[in-house]
C-alpha cells in the first residue's frame, strides 16, 4: 500500500469525493469539509490543507483530509492503513491537534500516534452518529423562522455558549462569527421563538450533491433550557432538510449526555455507530523546552 499527499485539492476531491459518496453517513465530516472547501476554493487562512489518499496498486482503498485548526478525519482510512497513515502525517503535519472518525479507527490512530510522536492526549469525546428515520416533531410551545443576518450577534454569542458548554473550550468571537456568517450563507440556521424572542437555534448543513444533511450546534441558554426549545428547533431544523430533498439527515450526540440522547432517539433519529474525537497535547520535551525558555520551569 502506498500514500500519495495532495497540494491539489480538486485532485484530492475528484479521488476521495465517491469514495465519501459511497457511504454519506458514514462520512459525513469529510464530505461536509470537502464540499465547503471546495466552494471555498482559493480561499486562504495562511494554513494548508492536508490531504492524503491510500492506494493498493492502482485502486483507492481510502483517504483522509485535514483542515485548519481541526482534527484529521479518519472516517475513510483502512484498518490496515492506520501505520502508514501514522507514518506521513507525522513527516507532513507533525503538529496534528487531534483525530476524529468511527471509534475503533480513530482510537487506534490516536495510540499509534502518541506511540510514535511522544504527544499526549489532551481531551477525548465519545460521541453516536444518528440518523434521522421517521421525524416525530414535538408539541412545544413556539414558533420555528429563518435567523437572518441581523440575528448574526445572537447567534454568535449562542455558537460561542454551545463551545463552552458541549465542548468546553473558548471560542474567539471572531471565529463565532465567521462559522455563523458561513452556516446563514451556505446552509441554514433555525430559530425557535417564543412570544417573538429567540429561545433556542440548530444550524443545518446540507451537501446536495449527496442528499445529506447535518444538524448541529443545536443551544438552548442555560436559563430557558428544560422546555423543550432545543427539540423543537432540531425538529424544525430536520423538517426542513426533508424539504430540500435530503435522503439522509444526521447529528451527533455526545455520549456523556444521556438527555440529549435520549431526545434526539425521541423525535426518530437512530443510533448508526460511535465515533471518537480526540485532541493531542504537546510532546514532553516540546512542553520542557518551552518551560526553559521562558523560565516557567520549575527551579532548584
Amino acid at each position: 500500500m502506498r500514500a500519495e499527499v495532495h497540494a491539489d485539492l480538486s485532485r484530492f476531491a475528484a479521488l476521495a469525493g465517491p469514495l465519501f459518496a459511497e457511504d454519506p453517513v458514514l462520512h459525513t465530516v469529510a464530505t461536509t469539509l470537502l464540499h465547503d472547501r471546495m466552494i471555498q476554493a482559493g480561499w486562504d487562512d495562511g494554513e494548508a490543507l492536508v490531504l492524503v489518499t491510500l492506494h493498493e496498486g492502482d485502486h483507492l482503498c481510502g483517504a483522509v483530509l485535514r483542515v485548519p485548526r481541526m482534527p484529521v478525519v479518519v472516517s475513510g482510512l483502512p484498518a490496515d492503513a492506520v501505520d502508514l497513515a501514522v507514518s506521513v502525517l507525522s513527516e507532513v503535519d507533525p503538529g496534528l491537534p487531534g483525530v476524529t472518525g468511527p471509534d475503533d479507527r480513530a482510537e487506534a490512530f490516536a495510540r499509534r500516534w502518541v506511540d510514535r510522536t511522544g504527544a499526549t492526549v489532551a481531551r477525548r469525546m465519545d460521541q453516536r452518529l444518528y440518523r434521522l428515520g421517521e421525524l416525530r416533531r414535538p408539541r412545544v410551545a413556539g414558533v420555528a423562522r429563518f435567523a437572518t443576518q441581523g440575528d448574526l450577534m445572537l447567534l454568535a454569542t449562542w455558537c460561542m455558549g454551545f463551545a463552552r458548554d458541549a465542548h468546553g473550550y473558548a471560542l474567539a468571537a471572531s471565529s463565532a462569527f465567521d462559522l455563523i456568517t458561513w452556516s446563514l450563507t451556505r446552509g441554514g440556521v433555525l430559530l425557535w421563538e417564543l412570544a417573538g424572542q429567540p429561545v433556542a437555534m440548530a444550524v443545518v448543513r446540507p451537501v446536495h450533491a449527496v442528499r445529506m444533511a447535518r444538524v448541529s450546534i443545536v443551544y438552548t441558554p442555560r436559563e430557558l433550557r428544560g422546555h423543550g426549545y432545543g427539540s423543537a428547533a432540531t425538529a424544525a431544523a430536520s423538517q426542513w432538510a426533508l424539504g430540500l430533498g435530503m435522503t439522509h439527515v444526521v447529528l451527533f450526540t455526545d455520549l456523556a449526555n444521556p438527555v440529549s440522547n435520549a431526545i434526539y432517539q425521541r423525535l426518530g433519529y437512530l443510533p448508526v455507530r460511535d465515533f471518537l474525537d480526540v485532541r493531542f497535547g504537546e510532546r514532553p520535551d516540546q512542553r520542557r523546552a518551552v518551560e526553559e525558555i521562558d523560565g516557567t520551569g520549575d527551579s532548584g
